[in-house]
């Protein structure tokens, strides 16, 4: 289980040398875990999450919020929490909640840069990473400690979070029978 405490920027006596303990220093607060018992996913995890994939990350598996998925009627459906609204003729309708515009949007911004072949350690990779940390903080209560210090994002790791959250498999396979019927070539 981690632990917080005030950090003086000096060892405190429960500091251990040991190395039984990592201890990551900020300036004004520190966060340390006993390494014979790492916290798990469900040590962070939020009362109410977002549906999506398991995804491993630091030899575990934590669940990755589905934002952006390709439908067959075209328009990405999503695993966000919506509204439900009604029209006059009793028709309805979902609307996503305000809170989650800017991550739905960033999400389409970022299953373009995949399409296009960037790699989170690329120039433009900035924005996969940093979409990937708000991504997983979105199930679960961690920042850039707990993620530093439970080593959940490197590269590949990264590549992984975001071809989940907007479901790049489906994505590829709804652009390639796009991109076929646009050619008349079967889509392999």
């Amino acid at each position: 289980m981690p632990w917080r405490g005030r950090s003086t920027g000096q060892a405190d006596a429960d500091d251990r040398s040991d190395g039984t303990e990592r201890v990551i220093e900020r300036v004004l607060y520190w966060i340390g875990l006993d390494n014979a018992d790492p916290p798990r996913p469900a040590d962070f995890a939020r009362m109410k999450q977002i549906d999506g994939y398991l995804v491993k990350l630091g030899g575990q598996l934590w669940k990755i919020p589905l934002i952006r998925q390709p439908t067959d009627s075209g328009a990405p459906g999503t695993h966000l929490p919506c509204d439900v609204e009604f029209g006059w003729d009793g028709s309805s309708w979902q609307t996503l909640k305000a809170e989650y515009l800017d991550i739905w949007e960033r999400a389409g911004r970022c299953f373009d840069l995949v399409c296009a072949g960037v790699q989170s350690q690329d120039g433009d990779g900035v924005l996969l990473r940093k979409f990937a940390f708000d991504c997983l903080s979105l199930n679960y209560r961690v920042g850039p400690a707990e993620i530093n210090l439970l080593k959940l994002l490197d590269n590949e790791a990264v590549g992984e979070v975001v071809d989940e959250v907007v479901d790049v498999g489906v994505g590829m396979k709804f652009l390639e029978e796009i991109l076929s019927k646009k050619n008349g070539t079967p889509p392999e």
